[in-house]
This record gives structure tokens, C-alpha cells and sequence, in this order.
């Protein structure tokens, strides 16, 4: 990650801002407190530089900046570190931007002016404006959110501001917008029920019993043989009766009782 950096030291401030590529920085999250006013007075302190800032930034063209809570408590956070360390670099030795990072916000562009020694914001803000590195910060038209931290310690005020654009933050008293509530499908129009005709049960066929029907015996009565029945041909028969004529009308003999002509 490149970073570019501006720093001014001038009677008690200091300024320094980075600016990244398109992809935001991302950062695991290490500390998730935050930290907040020890008081209304320096709570009201606070604001009224935020409102004092953005006015620089009306009377130049540029649109407000917008208050974060979260940018609040990191602002917070880094006031009360410098008393023990006036500079960019944290008591532990990392820069001033993992006050942000280590609240799992990513960041696009950052930046942050301190101070020490002035008794009211509109001190503060005076010088910060007349150095040029904390006005570079003031009106950064790509910055888009705020916070502001002051913390009195010894009876010396300390300043921090700090200026972001990130994706990850909302402006103080808006509402984040609501996840899109999942919609139901629609149910499928109702339809009636099919109609099922179902016959009534049939009772079984009645069926007659068997009519046992018998046809009366039949009685065959077959006529006795014919007596002396030895030839059934019909062809044989009129030869035998032409045999025994041409015996008879030839011969004289009577063969009738050698054939029996009848059968």
C-alpha cells in the first residue's frame, strides 16, 4: 500500500493524511472499544470545531463534512494518547490511522490534524487554517466524514481531528438503511378442490341359481338286425342277382340258394 503523507509542525499542531488507491484499505479488527467525552464540555468543544471546520469549508465551495460516531470515538481515542505521545505515531509505536482500522473500518482517503495549547475550538481552528498542511486536510474535497476528540489534561486542551472516505460509515443520527426485507412468494391461487364423483357401491348382481335344465331321457330304440343280413354293397347285389338270372335263363340252373340276391 502506497501512502503519501504531508506533515507541519507549527506552535503545537501537527497534520498528516493518506490517500490510497480505489480499493479501500482493510484491516483485521484488533480493538473494538470506543472510547468517548470525559465530559459535556469538551463533548460541546468538540462540535463546535466540527461546526467551525464546515464552515471553512461553506465559505470555499465545498460541501459539509458529516459527523461520524465511529470517527468520534477514534478522534477520542487518539486525544487522550497525546499527552504521553504528541505526534501521528500511537504510544505503541503504529500510526494514528489504526484508531480507525482497528474498529474494522476500511478507508479509501484519511487524515488527521492534532493540536495542543489552545484554550477554545475557535483557537484550535485558527491554526490549523493558517497552516497549510492542516488546511489541505480542512478542505479536502474528497474527504467526506468527521470526528473530532479534546481531551483536557493538566489544564492543557488537546485536539484531534480526524477526516475519512469510507464505505463503512453512516453520518451521526441517520438511520443505516434497513436490509431489504426478504418477500414472501406468492402463494398460488387458490382453486377448488377437484370433485371426484365416486359411484355408491353396487350391490353384486344377483344371479340366479343355475337352472339345472334336463331334457328327458331319450330313449333309442334300434330295430333288430335284419335276418340273414351278409351283403351290404349295394353294387354286389345286383351282381349276384345278374349272375344267378344268367344262370337260370342260360343254364336252367337255380342258383338262388347259392346267393342270397336279398342281402
Amino acid at each position: 500500500m502506497k501512502l503519501r503523507f504531508a506533515a507541519a509542525l507549527v506552535s503545537g499542531i501537527i497534520a498528516v493524511s493518506a490517500v490510497t488507491g480505489a480499493a479501500p484499505v482493510r484491516f483485521s479488527i484488533t480493538d473494538s472499544s470506543a472510547a468517548d467525552y470525559a465530559d459535556e464540555g469538551t463533548r460541546s468543544y468538540a462540535y463546535t470545531v466540527i461546526s467551525l471546520i464546515n464552515d471553512q469549508r461553506s465559505a470555499n465551495g465545498l460541501a459539509p463534512l458529516k459527523i461520524s460516531s465511529q470517527i468520534n470515538s477514534a478522534a477520542v481515542t487518539r486525544a487522550y494518547e497525546l499527552p504521553t505521545e504528541f505526534s501521528h505515531y500511537r504510544p505503541d509505536g503504529s500510526l494514528c490511522f489504526s484508531a480507525v482500522t482497528e474498529m474494522g473500518i476500511s478507508y479509501y482517503n484519511i487524515g488527521e490534524n492534532i493540536a495542543c495549547g489552545q484554550s477554545s475550538p475557535q483557537e484550535a481552528v485558527n491554526c490549523w487554517m493558517n497552516s497549510d498542511a492542516h488546511r489541505a486536510n480542512i478542505l479536502n474535497p474528497d474527504f467526506e466524514f468527521t470526528g473530532v476528540g479534546v481531551v483536557n489534561s493538566g489544564g492543557t486542551y488537546y485536539w484531534t481531528q480526524m477526516f475519512i472516505t469510507s464505505d463503512d460509515l453512516v453520518e451521526e443520527g441517520a438511520e443505516p438503511a434497513p436490509e431489504p426485507e426478504p418477500v414472501a412468494p406468492e402463494p398460488p391461487p387458490e382453486t377448488e378442490p377437484p370433485v371426484v364423483e365416486t359411484a355408491p357401491p353396487t350391490e353384486p348382481p344377483t344371479t340366479a341359481p343355475p337352472t339345472t335344465t334336463s331334457a328327458p331321457a331319450v330313449t333309442t330304440t334300434t330295430a333288430p338286425p335284419k335276418p340273414k343280413v351278409t351283403y351290404h354293397s349295394d353294387y354286389v347285389r345286383r351282381a349276384r342277382t345278374y349272375m344267378t338270372n344268367y344262370f337260370r335263363i342260360n343254364f336252367g340252373w337255380d342258383m338262388s340258394d347259392f346267393y342270397d340276391v336279398n342281402g
